[in-house]
Order: C-alpha cells, then sequence, then structure tokens
C-alpha cells in the first residue's frame, strides 16, 4: 500500500508542476498583465539625449502609442501603432501634416531608450530618448 500510495503522489506532481509552470506566464515577453505589451503599457516622461524638456510617450494595451507635450495626452504631436517581442518595441509613426516614421525601444528594468525615426528627412532623422514610466 505504501508503494502504490508513493507512486500516486510522484505521478500526481509529475502532472502537475508543469502545469503550473506553464500558467506563471513562462513566456519572458509577458509580465504577468496578461499581454505581452503589459510592461511597455502607460505613460512615459521622455527626456531627449541631446537635453530639453520631457515628452511623453503613451503606450497603450490595444498596441497604439502617441507622443504628446503633456502626461494626460491631450496634446498629442505623433502617434502610431507597435508591437513588442520581450525587452523590445517597434513601432510605426505618423506626423500630422509633416510625414511618417518610425519607434524603436528598448527597456532595461524601469529604464526605456527610445529612437525616434523621422522618415521626412534624408538620410532619416533619429531622435533618441530616455526616460521611465510615470
Amino acid at each position: 500500500m505504501h508503494k502504490l500510495r508513493h507512486f500516486l503522489w510522484t505521478a500526481l506532481l509529475a502532472l502537475v508542476i508543469p502545469l503550473t509552470l506553464a500558467g506563471c506566464g513562462g513566456d519572458s515577453s509577458d509580465d504577468g498583465g496578461g499581454s505581452s505589451n503589459a510592461k511597455f503599457v502607460g505613460t512615459w516622461a521622455m527626456i531627449p539625449n541631446g537635453g530639453g524638456g520631457a515628452m511623453y510617450f503613451i503606450f497603450k494595451d490595444d498596441g497604439s502609442w502617441l507622443e504628446s507635450n503633456n502626461a494626460a495626452g491631450t496634446a498629442r504631436r505623433c502617434y502610431g501603432n507597435y508591437t513588442t517581442d520581450g525587452d523590445s518595441l517597434d513601432g510605426s509613426m505618423v506626423n500630422p501634416g509633416t510625414g511618417d516614421g518610425e519607434i524603436t525601444a528598448t527597456l532595461a528594468g524601469t529604464v526605456l531608450s527610445l529612437d525616434f525615426i523621422e522618415h521626412w528627412h534624408t538620410p532619416y532623422k533619429h531622435n533618441l530618448y530616455t526616460g521611465s514610466k510615470i
């Protein structure tokens, strides 16, 4: 009877442990928020690497983003869509009346480094920002 009980417990653990680990967000691109975008979602105060005042980048869970002069997002400047892969983000960008471009970003801990690439310049102009979520 003791060997049977030991066998049953071992078999049960062999089934439960992998199922438990699978439910713990084994995908490193998901921080538990239910979306691979979750670690980027929110408002980020971003400072141009050359100095200057903060710009606010707002990333939404639906894969859209906007750049604004204020943290509320009511002074929108540019916008687009984005996708994530782990700690990296890539997206399209529209600057109304000016042109299009793209954004790329990398998250290192709580610091976001973002490249705002303006395609209306030849060669493309890269505006580098660094900041954190507010």
